[in-house]
């Protein structure tokens, strides 16, 4: 390069970096909001877990009452702390509790008692836990409905479904009002036989089969069953009493609470538990002309490829380096987004470079990759994997150095 091309690369390459720092510190606060869903946690100051509940990034979880007034735990997820501000004291009559669901307003724990008249679904303000009297399931429209053994509960916007473990059966009520709506009822697999909760995510329903440890899948629309999407969740002789779930990006995960008080996470899609992978980046080099193509990876700590157990969302930044962006290479943006899917074990960032006329030798470009979402992937930190050096080699010739300045004598 001349010297007029060097002083206007530092220049640009100066600000470039300058520019790239500010956008990483404004994506931090974004990937610290999302990058720890999916993580098991051990819930130890409870007794036996009887339902969970996912608000956003408060775990919800009843266990086995106890006496006098009782409470509906909140912890924060996934770092697994306790929250008490978002304590839930539920009703003295509520000493039956099992299943639990919330729509963002208010919350439904499930009552199941020997008695059946106290067998009610009952409802609290989410916001400061006082009673939603008109959101109750009363026991008269469970008995009606012969629901008579209540468990597990999920709902959407217009239909609430109860699950009952005597009958095997999702039994529908409509969530505006509470009455039965039995054309959405839902009759299990008879391997189905020991039920214990469900969620769905609006397009599949799981439900938690406590000696099988399995959970089996039907379609939410009409009740099919759909065992490709069968979940095993053994985890040696402790039976499922709980489970929740929620979505990221481009994910879907599970949690599943046992009765020694562990709550695992499962991905949807690959049907595994949620692990730490790792994520690996390699360094590489390019002719001018060609297209850049850093090669993302999944890993377990052994170095063995696997697949995402959740999809991971990725912003790469091209801030250093000794080439030039669109006199080197081209960028639509100094920064773009890249992801890996769940069940995909790979992902790449494409970057194009330009072959120009100059003589100027090896030049680099540094790509910085700043996580997004679903930071359960890990960089490697056993090698330089967050920022990636690429190499544009030169394909005009030598670069000759400047000769020296002639002097007089």
């Amino acid at each position: 390069m001349t010297a007029a091309h060097s002083s206007r690369t530092f220049a640009r390459t100066a600000a470039l970096a300058a520019l790239a720092l500010t956008a990483l510190a404004a994506l931090a606060p974004a990937a610290q909001a999302q990058e720890t869903y999916g993580r098991d946690i051990t819930v130890t100051d409870v007794n036996t877990v009887r339902g969970i509940h996912l608000e956003g990034s408060t775990l919800y979880v009843k266990h086995s009452p106890t006496s006098g007034a009782d409470l509906l735990w909140a912890y924060n997820y996934p770092a697994g702390t306790r929250d008490s501000s978002k304590d839930i004291t539920i009703n003295i009559l509520n000493n039956g509790p099992f299943g639990v669901w919330s729509d963002g307003t208010h919350i439904w724990v499930v009552n199941d008692t020997t008695a059946n008249a106290n067998d009610v679904v009952y409802a609290y303000e989410l916001s400061d836990g006082s009673a939603a009297t008109g959101e109750h399931i009363t026991s008269a429209t469970l008995t009606a409905a012969s629901n008579n053994s209540p468990w597990g509960i999920w709902g959407n916007s217009d239909t609430i479904w109860v699950l009952d473990f005597s009958d095997t059966m999702l039994y529908a009520y409509k969530k505006s009002d509470k009455t039965r709506d039995s054309g959405k009822d839902i009759d299990l697999h008879a391997d189905n036989a020991n039920p214990r909760s469900i969620w769905s995510d609006g397009t599949t329903i799981w439900v938690a089969d406590a000696l099988d440890n399995l959970l089996y899948a039907y379609v939410l629309s009409g009740g099919a069953r759909d065992s490709a999407k069968d979940i095993m969740v053994a985890h040696g002789s402790n039976q499922v009493f709980g489970m929740t779930g929620g979505t990221t990006v481009n994910s879907t995960f599970l949690l599943v609470a046992y009765d020694n008080k562990d709550i695992r996470a499962y991905g949807a899609v690959t049907k595994q538990r949620i692990t730490t992978p790792r994520i690996r980046v390699s360094a590489l080099a390019v002719t001018e002309g060609e297209d850049i193509a850093i090669n993302i990876t999944v890993h377990n700590a052994s170095g063995t490829q696997v697949n995402a157990p959740l999809g991971i969302g990725w912003r790469w930044v091209a801030f250093a380096g000794t080439a030039t962006r669109d006199d080197d290479y081209t960028a639509s943006q100094f920064s773009s987004a890249a992801s890996i899917a769940q069940g995909m074990n790979s992902g790449t960032i494409t970057i194009p470079t330009i072959d120009d006329a100059i003589i100027e030798g090896p030049e680099t470009v540094v790509v910085d990759l700043n996580r997004l979402t679903d930071a359960q992937f890990d960089f490697d930190t056993s090698a330089t994997n967050q920022n990636v050096t690429i190499t544009i080699n030169d394909n005009d010739g030598v670069a000759i150095a400047d000769p020296p300045a002639a002097v007089t004598e």
